[in-house]
């Protein structure tokens, strides 16, 4: 797979290492849940943004404004908890992502 890396705030090679982790829980290698192929034709590129912000919980912006802030943002409090937590927290936010990748499929068959 495929990384790229831009200079932001991360505090420590840890919480990048919980990223790594949380994407393996998905994909895509075993046990994950799909294979490198579905997982690359589900989610392509996917831009993780790290604020340092205490007020605010990890969101996946819609749309266009995932160009200007990145796909997934995730500040302080994602990584102030468990690391079960922040793995769970980046799971849920890949779950936007794709759902909007997909025109809303996933939220819409849950309706």
């Amino acid at each position: 797979m495929r990384c790229g890396w831009d200079e932001g705030n991360w505090r420590s090679l840890r919480e990048l290492e919980l990223v790594e982790e949380a994407l393996k829980d998905i994909a895509p290698n075993p046990p994950g849940v799909m294979s490198y192929d579905q997982f690359h034709n589900k989610f392509k590129r996917v831009a993780f943004r790290r604020w340092n912000n205490d007020k605010i919980l990890a969101f996946a912006p819609p749309g266009l404004l995932a160009y200007v802030m990145g796909d997934i943002v995730l500040t302080n409090t994602v990584f102030g908890e468990s690391e079960d937590w922040t793995k769970y927290t980046i799971v849920h936010e890949m779950g936007h992502v794709w759902d909007y990748r997909t025109g809303h499929r996933l939220s819409r068959g849950l309706m």
